[in-house]
């Protein structure tokens, strides 16, 4: 099942970044993607696909509330950098301006970087 409410969520994401004049990117274009390398001979599941993001979320945890901003997302998670750094294991809330909720799950940390999985499948 899809979690309607992170998916509405992710598209704005998204449509924010494919739209950001200041940025440059031509909305007629499709957003910069990131591809893995191939691994051949390896019994790697390929991950999804990365879109590169630049969008502000308030992060709710267990060290509180505080900014940060998205770096880039896929269909199963995202990286963020955020102004205090998170531990892996926390459960999250990121929220964004007029939109509902998401909640993930921290999986790795590295400083103020930091990765995460959404607690329920999301569409792109």
């Amino acid at each position: 099942m899809v979690n309607d409410n992170a998916t509405s969520f992710l598209q704005r994401l998204l449509n924010h970044a494919w739209l950001d004049p200041a940025r440059g990117i031509d909305p007629g274009k499709v957003a910069n993607m990131k591809y893995d390398g191939k691994l051949e001979g390896q019994e790697w599941h390929p991950r999804d696909t990365r879109i590169d993001a630049k969008h502000d979320v308030r992060v709710h945890c267990e060290a509180g509330d505080f900014e940060a901003e998205v770096v880039n997302l896929s269909s199963d998670g995202f990286r963020l950098r955020s102004h205090d750094p998170l531990e892996v294991g926390w459960e999250v809330t990121l929220e964004s301006l007029d939109h509902n909720p998401v909640k993930a799950v921290i999986c790795w940390a590295c400083g103020l970087d930091a990765g995460g999985v959404f607690a329920e499948p999301v569409a792109l």
